[in-house]
């Protein structure tokens, strides 16, 4: 028995992709994320008993076009001081890190520089959600 079903970041389920059988092999099941809002989401996919999990980030394409940021907007990862630093054209509401299993690192409140301190993080792969009166903000970095 397979099932593919994906959950939002707060584990509330957006949709069961499939469920039934399969014979073994390599499969595509198709996974339409129009109605879901940009942010965050976990795929779970469970084969016999056995559950693997992934994490997925939805971009709208606007974003994606744009790169989501206004002409002086920047959202940078300041490798030796290990910080986040970010400028966007709208006020920054919050920031948060999340580890690529979803689970939220760090969270700040919008403060006046805009430097947010990362140097407790490991190097890693994570993901950065900046939420302002603009559109929201999802991407990925690296710290090495």
């Amino acid at each position: 028995m397979v099932s593919l079903n994906v959950y939002d970041r707060f584990g509330k389920s957006v949709g069961n992709f499939f469920k039934g059988a399969k014979l073994y092999g390599s499969f595509q099941i198709p996974f339409d994320a129009d109605s879901l809002a940009d942010g965050l989401y976990f795929a779970a996919l469970n084969v016999n008993g056995e559950q693997k999990a992934i994490s997925l980030v939805k971009q709208s394409p606007t974003i994606v076009r744009s790169n989501g940021l206004n002409s002086g907007s920047s959202i940078f990862v300041d490798q030796q001081s290990m910080s986040l630093k970010v400028k966007l054209a709208s006020p920054v509401k919050s920031v948060e890190v999340y580890s690529l299993n979803g689970q939220v690192l760090m969270r700040f409140e919008s403060n006046e520089s805009l430097n947010y301190d990362i140097s407790t993080l490991e190097k890693g792969i994570y993901i950065v959600r900046v939420q302002s009166g603009g559109p929201e903000l999802v991407r990925k970095f690296f710290l090495r």
